[in-house]
């Protein structure tokens, strides 16, 4: 026998190899919990995967912009209401002075809560704001979402001014029964206009919200494709690391027994 020239050997070795090899890489998938560990495992499979990731993370990313979008909704409406309050204390005020019973000086009292509530409009209305971006002061403005991954996937509004001017209760006097009544036709288009602005906002924060539920829905899918590919079927690749073990084992003993008596591997190889 030539040691040498142990062909037998040679063969089970190479065999050996190749399974020590298979083991290696069944240890890192276990390990890392990745099918896919680097583009030799699967080229495709791992471009395929880094394009889904990059939509997971846009989606995220989408999300958190359309909260913050419901949550710039939300302080406008909020703010609203506070105007819209002030507006009905305002009507009632002026119904009080369309009765001709209130004396000069009545009117004089009422009126001063008028002029302080007039103030308080355009307080709110100035200083409404949302990360330092006014929502209602004396101009209009437009705001855009991002509320996809993608280029184009935006949703835009505009919030309108709401001083006391522009709703057209600047000014408001009630030292007469007429001008209260007059008051009360300005206060009413005021109530609508505001009541128009907050039916926009509302449906604005219904579109926000249906957007965040696909988004949700739609990252959900995502990360489950993005799993399948990329993620390492736990039960199943220990069954292959046993059976490559045991394959290994065999390969051992073949080897050892190749060393020593290669006529006898050769036998089993037939």
């Amino acid at each position: 026998m030539i040691i040498n020239h142990n062909l037998s050997a040679v063969f089970v070795n190479r065999i050996l190899s190749q399974t020590e090899k298979k083991i290696s890489k069944s240890i890192e998938r276990l390990s890392s919990g990745l099918r896919i560990n680097s583009a030799a495992d699967d080229a495709s499979g791992l471009a395929v995967s880094e394009k889904l990731k990059a939509q997971i993370k846009g989606l995220k990313q989408a999300q958190r912009n359309t909260m913050m979008g419901i949550s710039l909704v939300q302080s406008g409406e909020g703010a609203l209401s506070e105007i819209q309050s002030i507006l009905l204390r305002l009507r009632e005020l002026s119904v009080q002075a369309a009765n001709s019973i209130y004396t000069k000086e009545d009117r004089g009292l009422i009126q001063v809560e008028v002029s302080q509530l007039v103030q308080e409009i355009n307080r709110i209305s100035s200083g409404t704001q949302f990360n330092k971006l006014k929502l209602f002061d004396n101009a209009k403005h437009e705001f855009e979402f991002q509320v996809g991954p993608n280029k184009g996937q935006s949703l835009k509004f505009e919030t309108k001014t709401m001083t006391a001017g522009a709703i057209g209760v600047s000014g408001l006097s009630l030292s007469t029964a007429e001008l209260a009544n007059k008051a009360i036709e300005r206060i009413d288009k005021a109530m609508s206009r505001v009541s128009l602005e907050r039916a926009s906002l509302g449906s604005i924060q219904n579109r926000l919200e249906y957007t965040v539920s696909r988004l949700s829905v739609a990252e959900e899918n995502l990360t489950a494709a993005e799993s399948y590919l990329r993620d390492t079927d736990i039960a199943s690749e220990v069954v292959n690391f046993m059976s490559l073990k045991i394959i290994e084992q065999a390969g051992i003993a073949m080897l050892t027994q190749a060393n020593l008596k290669p006529e006898s591997v050769l036998k089993l190889l037939d």
